[in-house]
């Protein structure tokens, strides 16, 4: 009788049958693409680690920050050699090494993006036996077209395991009035070495702050192929400061066509193209 009620009066919520009220749709959708927008982000900094190589247990780390110096310089060629501008350095420390990758503060122009500022990545070695290294990026001093990547990503390869982390925040693209954060841990499907042009699965907890207070969300299973702006498949969950819950689920299917599912609180679910 409860379900029969919610299906002759529209305006209810008994059985989750109803559509929600448009403002709560377009808030609700309106909040899911500025978690998209933050987590690629993260997927632009998770990128920047296909520029380097992936290593072997038992090399010497020498060995391992050569391999990512002489790649770098070969992605990024000195204006001499090549129509980039980047400059690769490396310093030595006593458990692991930094290699800095310095772009103008003007910028220069490389692949048709301007990019300018400084990429760093640090390599450690851990435990008396070359059998793991831990890398980090930190690209929070990087701009590609005026704008900066706010992440710090990394990964831990050998001892039998491999992790990707990625680490952002800042300003949503697009939506000065809004801050996000992403802290991921990632999956590599078919990916090495390092992330190639494979796909990868984000993973964890974020927030989406703004004036009227801070969002709780969190990732499950992001896929995404590189180079696509919006997951083939995955979950966006957010819990609002006002109380809200919305569901945002992507599936291959709607993916094809540049669309998402939006749940919010008990309403029935919506489908909704992503970007407009």
């Amino acid at each position: 009788m409860r379900c029969l009620a919610a299906v002759l009066a529209a305006t209810t919520l008994a059985c989750g049958a109803s559509k929600p009220p448009q403002s709560d749709l377009d808030d609700a959708k309106a909040k899911v693409q500025a978690v998209l927008a933050g987590s690629n982000v993260a997927l632009q900094a998770l990128e920047m680690l296909s520029l380097l190589p992936s290593y072997q247990c038992g090399e010497p780390r020498g060995t391992v920050v050569g391999k990512a110096v002489d790649q770098l310089r070969a992605a990024y060629p000195v204006p001499a050699t090549g129509p980039g501008c980047g400059t690769v350095t490396t310093a030595a420390g006593a458990t692991g090494d930094t290699v800095s990758l310095e772009f103008p503060t003007a910028g220069c122009k490389v692949r048709g993006h301007t990019w300018a500022g400084t990429a760093t990545f640090q390599y450690a070695q851990l435990g008396d036996a070359i059998d793991r290294y831990d890398l980090a990026g930190d690209l929070r001093a990087l701009s590609i077209d005026n704008r900066l990547i706010p992440a710090r990503v990394g990964y831990t390869v050998c001892d039998g395991l491999t992790r990707y982390s990625v680490m952002a925040e800042g300003t949503v693209p697009g939506h000065n009035n809004l801050q996000f954060t992403i802290d991921g841990n990632v999956g590599v499907r078919d990916g090495l070495p390092v992330i190639g042009d494979k796909e990868i699965l984000i993973d964890g907890p974020g927030t989406l702050t703004s004036s009227a207070g801070t969002d709780r969300l969190t990732l499950t299973d992001l896929d995404y192929v590189i180079g696509n702006y919006l997951p083939k498949t995955g979950t966006i969950l957010l819990e609002t400061a006002k109380g809200r819950t919305i569901k945002a689920v992507f599936t291959e299917g709607d993916w094809s066509l540049g669309q998402m599912q939006i749940t919010v609180d008990d309403y029935a679910p919506v489908t909704l193209p992503v970007l407009n």
